[in-house]
């Protein structure tokens, strides 16, 4: 049972205009780590990335996500 209404990790991420990289340190772990949890395919990781989805989305307010993403970083 998928937790989160996406195909995949890195297809979400890559609508959201983030890498892999900004995503693993964004929620403070290393990206061998970040692309363990993505293979491991784990509801805890989905909500994870749906609640970055929801940051980047209502903080953006039509602004541009990476440079949201860079200020808060």
């Amino acid at each position: 049972m998928k937790t989160i209404y996406y195909n995949s990790i890195p297809a979400e991420l890559k609508r959201l205009g983030i890498t892999q990289p900004e995503c693993a340190k964004m929620l403070g772990c290393s990206l061998s780590g970040f692309t363990h949890r993505i293979k491991r395919d784990q509801p805890t990781l989905h909500w994870a990335i749906y609640g970055i989805a929801y940051y980047l989305e209502s903080s953006a307010n039509g602004s541009n996500l990476q440079h949201k993403l860079e200020a808060n970083v």
